[in-house]
Parts: C-alpha cells; structure tokens; sequence
C-alpha cells in the first residue's frame, strides 16, 4: 500500500516539493493536524499512521512558498497558519471535481459514483475535443477528479478566469445527479492523498468507504492560458439582455424562457437547476446547426436575467437578444439584422413543424453536411450494466497507467 501511495504522490509532486499535509477528523473526532514536507519519506510516515484513522486527509497541490516548511517541519503539529492563497507562489494543475449531490458528511453509493463518472467522462472527452492536454483521472473514493496540468501565475486575473471556466462546464455538464464543484479554484485548494482512505459518515454496505486512486497518469504538459481564455468566454453572459433601444424588453425578468423554447420548436439537449439558475442545453448552435458539442446553451438566472451564447469563434457577438431577434421580428431593431446562417436556422426549424413530428430525412441531411464540416465529434459514452466501473472506465479512457484501484 505504501508504494502506491508513493507512485501517487509523484505524479502529481513530481519535484518534491513543499506541500502541506492535513489530517482531517484525526481518529473520527473533531480535531485536524497537519504539517509542511520537503521530505517524503517523512510525508509517508505520517500519512500511513493516520490512513483509516482519520476522516481524510489532504495535500496542496498547487507550488508553496517554500518558506512555509517552517511553520512544521517535516511533522504533523498545529501550525498557528494553514497554506492561504497567497502562500500559493504558482499554479501548476486545474482541479475539476465531480461528486454526486447528497446530503453532507455521507460517502456516496455506487449509483451515485456511478453518475459522477459518466458526467466526468463527457467533461474529459469534451476537453478532449477542444485540445486540452491528458488529464490525471483520479478517483476521490466518493467521485472523481481531473487534474489539467497548466504553469500560471498566481493572481486575481487567472482566479476569475478559471471561476469563468467552472461557469462553462457547470452550465453544460452538471446534472441533476451530479455536481461540478465550482470552488476548487482558488489556488490553495487541496487534493486527496490518492491510495489513502476516503472515510466520510459512517460506513455501510449502501455507503462504504473507500480507496481513492490515480486512475491514469499524464505528463504535465501545460495548457497555454489561451485554451484557459477560450473555456472562460464560453460562460453564459447574462449581462447581454437588458440593452438600451427603442424596443427594450420590459418584461424579461417575467419571461418564461422555457415556454417560450417551447413555441419557437428550438430543441434541447437537456435542462435543468444550476447553480445560478436554470439552464437549457441546445441540441444544436442557433447560428450555426453543425455546432452539436454543447456549445449553445440559454440560461436565466434567479433574478430573471437571461443569456444566451454558443462558444465557437463564429459565432462569437451573439446573444439573447440576437436570439430572439431570430423569431420575433420587432426585436430585430434593437440587434444587427439576422444574417443568412440565422435565416435559414429559422426555415429549418419552420420546415420541421410542417414534418409533424418526423424529421429523420431532414436529420439526416444535417448530419451529412456536419461530417464534411466538423468530422470530428463528441460521443456520449455508454452507460455500464451493472455498475462495472472498472471496465467501463478502461473501455472509455485509454489509460497509459493504472495506479491503484479502479472504484473499488
């Protein structure tokens, strides 16, 4: 167990350097520990005493000031201070975290787990698709974990830059089921200790306990901040619907978006809550049809505010208002008139109505022209039977290496 813990920490520490151990419910109680390493031996020391006797426990994974090793040196204690921000002196991973929704201070059920791997999955091959290096595929032992290797400073500016980033895959990942954490951005954020104990509530053959695991190892090959850029500005903008015109819409915050989806025939991927609203997922682009990777989604926020975006190049300038302008005529003297793409995205959805209800052979014909355009497209995974995670999870990401367990 041991070495595996080892291997594991070299993965994502690869240089050694300064990390701070936390030890969590140190034997099941209220009380944490924790202490800086530079010396690894010493860090395996500590962490096998505690495995299993304590809820968690959790390392930096983002560059330490090395000066703060002397706060505890190479031992568990009670430092008068924890890593903070700004003891974070660069970022080095982007921590993506998928977890089932639950009550908390529960372990999740293999059901649970089960639907965080499959959101995880559509993420990983999503980013896949729009050329972020490999991820590290760890298993958190309640859900799992990606880990996107970068080399960026650490300040404000990149911080709300990957908050934009969360924005964009919660709004056209997360589920019902499934919650994308958005708060794991913040620069000292901390990992599990993969191959160590995940021992949250109290164990039972529904909920267990489990092993967490580095599912597969990745080089660290930096994503240039411009991919961090572009899956920022693919956050929906709900700034866009409240514009100055002679036509403004005073009723927006009063606007039933879904009935309105409804009438114009636009079709939906999927809908649901998210964390500043609701959201709709379209199964294609309002501007450009051959955009089927989730790229446009509507959402409006508790408040009432409306958006509407779809992230490719292209297609960059429209919004809502642009939306609407493509079915309600008025709207068109408050935006730039509809351009051809979205006149005929009109005549689509006008000729599918008049196909009462089947558009196979027009599908079909979409289809066509979106292989010549965009051969390359993203698949949703097959669901396991029976909850076999391990073979799926090999069948679905090659893996380079495995280390540890696979969801046992």
């Amino acid at each position: 167990m041991s070495s595996i813990i080892r291997d594991n920490l070299s993965v994502l520490h690869p240089h050694s350097d300064v990390v701070e151990l936390r030890v969590m419910g140190k034997n099941f109680s209220a009380a944490n520990t924790s202490g800086y390493y530079d010396d690894y031996d010493a860090l395996m020391r500590d962490v096998m005493l505690w495995d299993k006797k304590c809820r968690r426990m959790q390392l930096t994974f983002n560059q330490v000031n090395p000066i703060c090793l002397s706060r505890s040196a190479n031992v568990l204690g009670t430092p008068e201070s924890s890593t903070s921000d700004a003891d974070i002196q660069k970022r080095i991973w982007v921590m993506l975290d998928f977890d089932a929704k639950r009550p908390s201070a529960v372990s999740s059920t293999d059901v649970e787990k089960q639907k965080a791997f499959i959101v995880m999955g559509e993420v990983w091959g999503w980013m896949k698709l729009h050329d972020f290096s490999a991820p590290i595929i760890c298993d958190s032992g309640n859900g799992y974990h990606l880990f996107y290797a970068c080399d960026l400073p650490n300040n404000p500016e990149i911080s709300h830059t990957l908050r934009e980033c969360m924005r964009a895959l919660v709004v056209r990942f997360e589920t019902n089921d499934v919650k994308i954490d958005q708060q794991v951005t913040n620069p000292s954020r901390m990992q599990r200790v993969y191959g160590t104990w995940n021992c949250t509530g109290t164990a039972s053959t529904e909920r267990p306990w489990r092993q967490s695991a580095i599912i597969t190892a990745a080089p660290h090959i930096p994503n240039p901040i411009e991919r961090w850029k572009w899956l920022a500005s693919c956050a929906p903008d709900t700034t866009s619907g409240i514009r100055s015109g002679p036509i403004q819409d005073q009723k927006l915050n009063s606007l039933d978006v879904g009935a309105w989806i409804s009438k114009h025939g636009i079709e939906v991927h999927s809908e649901g809550e998210w964390s500043e609203g609701y959201k709709w997922v379209l199964r294609f682009c309002p501007w450009n049809d051959k955009h089927r990777d989730k790229s446009a989604v509507i959402v409006q926020r508790v408040g009432g505010m409306v958006g509407a975006k779809c992230h490719h190049d292209s297609c960059v300038g429209y919004g809502w208002m642009e939306l609407r302008s493509i079915f309600e005529p008025e709207f068109r003297k408050t935006v730039r008139p509809a351009n051809d793409t979205n006149t005929e995205w009109r005549n689509r959805y006008e000729q599918k109505r008049m196909y009462n209800g089947d558009f196979s052979d027009l599908d079909d014909s979409i289809d066509d022209a979106e292989e010549e355009v965009e051969p390359k497209q993203l698949s949703r995974a097959p669901r396991p039977a029976n909850d076999p995670l391990k073979p799926f999870l090999l069948e679905t990401i090659p893996a380079a290496s495995l280390i540890g367990p696979v969801g046992d």
